[in-house]
């Protein structure tokens, strides 16, 4: 991961360096499960773990969990090999309503959206 990133740096020269990371990597801190199909960059999400919004806990942990401790790992290296050349280190977040779409079944958010939309509301707050 640190490699990727700091090979794209210096064979473009942009203005910082990205950690690549994918859509799912908070989600599955969360108890999201993503099966990952050798040979296709896409996931197949398996399931949701929640099954409404007020049911979302976020594991007090979560920090530790997942790709988490990878991406952090990965920024500590590019900071290692870079810090002379004073270069950003940029990591990528989720959306809130993304991320609630993982962690709790789409169809039933898009459905939620006319009746109990204070329910997402509520859950876009506690994500956020």
């Amino acid at each position: 991961m640190a490699e990727v990133a700091g090979l794209l740096y210096d064979h473009t020269g942009l203005e910082g360096i990205t950690i690549p990371l994918d859509l799912w990597f908070e989600a599955e801190s969360f108890g999201h499960v993503v099966e990952r199909q050798e040979g296709t960059l896409m996931p197949v999400v398996k399931e949701a773990p929640f099954d409404t919004p007020e049911d979302i806990e976020i594991p007090s942990d979560y920090i530790n969990m997942g790709q988490f401790p990878y991406i952090e790992e990965a920024a500590k290296i590019i900071h290692e090999k870079y810090d002379d050349k004073n270069v950003p280190i940029i990591g990528e977040v989720t959306g809130a309503f993304t991320l609630l779409t993982d962690l709790v079944d789409l169809g039933k958010i898009i459905k939620m959206l006319n009746s109990d939309y204070i329910e997402i509301d509520d859950a876009l707050e506690e994500i956020n």
